[in-house]
């Protein structure tokens, strides 16, 4: 979702394409849209919601506050039927499921501490099922996501004097690949706190005293109410970047963790980011030798030729825009790639 992914001239044709469509979009009624398409399920997922600036999240993308979350609740509401995970691994396993169309399954990323303190009340008031993905380094407060770093540096550089704030970059800026601490990738997580040290900026208090992440215990009450949970790697990393020992041992450490820790009895894995670029050779070994019943990817109403990845649609937008403007926007995109095939993930 925050990730950004560079990919030269394709990607500003597709960002033309999106936005043209997404003008066009809200003047057409969604359940036409929804009829031509021929996707009547969606899969969508958010991070987090609050209703107070969050200085490790806010330069990375747009909070969705507690009023606006229950608006795009009440629309999703509105034209797909809520289902859980148990529900949604049966309906994968049949083959000959279309008749089960017209449901949704809501997921977050992260597990940070609105899933429990915000989230979850919500959810329970409309009676909505959902999943959290959790990644075990970060469960507790133990340890922050390397992006989440780069948010707080952005912060305190923000909060200083220019002429200090020059100084600073102009020493940290070796210290990154593309000499900008905005655009630091998983492995120069050191680097960040090589530079949070330059801005006496401590992400260990920034965990002590902010909690951004959900405890033990918060995330055992969200399984006694009712919803599931799933693994989201051990500490985020951007799966393309990483090799395939990499990512099965990200992938099977973090769900061995969830289940030794909370005694579930099911696997499901959401990738961090996005699962674009990863081959086949991962997604086979997970499935057949690690017997996980589904994993997730981020690109939208995408049908994958793997059976078992499902593609999510994020429910964040830089414009904090509705629901509806968002899903329509997405729906009138996949219309328009129909004919060329594009709407297949082939790998």
């Amino acid at each position: 979702m925050y990730y950004a992914q560079n990919r030269g001239l394709k990607s500003g044709l597709r960002n033309f394409i999106k936005s043209t469509t997404a003008q066009i979009a809200g003047l057409l009624p969604f359940h036409s849209l929804l009829k031509l398409s021929g996707r009547n399920s969606i899969l969508p997922f958010y991070h987090a919601v609050s209703d107070e600036d969050l200085p490790h999240i806010q330069h990375l993308y747009q909070l969705r506050s507690s009023a606006l979350f229950e608006k795009d609740l009440d629309f999703l509401l509105k034209n797909y039927r809520p289902i859980d995970l148990f529900e949604l691994i049966e309906i994968n396993k049949d083959k000959k499921s279309s008749s089960a169309k017209g449901y949704m399954h809501l997921s977050f990323d992260d597990g940070l501490s609105s899933c429990q303190d915000i989230i979850a009340p919500i959810l329970q008031k409309k009676g909505i099922p959902a999943t959290f993905f959790l990644n075990s380094a970060f469960i507790d407060n133990k340890a922050l996501m390397f992006r989440y770093k780069v948010s707080l540096c952005i912060e305190s550089l923000s909060q200083i004097d220019s002429k200090l704030k020059e100084n600073i970059l102009e020493k940290s800026k070796d210290f990154f690949e593309k000499n900008d601490p905005a655009l630091a990738n998983y492995n120069e997580s050191d680097k960040l706190d090589e530079l949070a040290d330059l801005l006496q900026l401590d992400f260990d208090e920034y965990l002590r005293e902010k909690k951004p992440y959900m405890n033990t215990a918060q995330i055992q009450n969200l399984l006694n109410l009712g919803f599931s949970i799933g693994s989201h790697s051990v500490d985020h990393p951007l799966y393309s970047k990483i090799s395939l020992e990499q990512q099965l041992a990200q992938t099977i450490q973090s769900q061995e963790f969830l289940e030794q820790k909370f005694g579930i009895n099911y696997r499901v894995f959401a990738f961090p980011f996005t699962d674009y670029g990863v081959n086949k050779d991962f997604l086979s070994h997970i499935f057949e030798k690690e017997r996980f019943d589904l994993s997730f990817g981020t690109a939208g109403l995408k049908k994958d030729c793997i059976q078992q990845n499902l593609q999510r649609f994020a429910m964040e937008s830089q414009n904090n825009d509705s629901a509806k403007k968002m899903l329509s926007s997405e729906y009138l995109y996949y219309l328009f790639k129909m004919p060329f095939g594009k709407n297949n993930i082939v790998r």
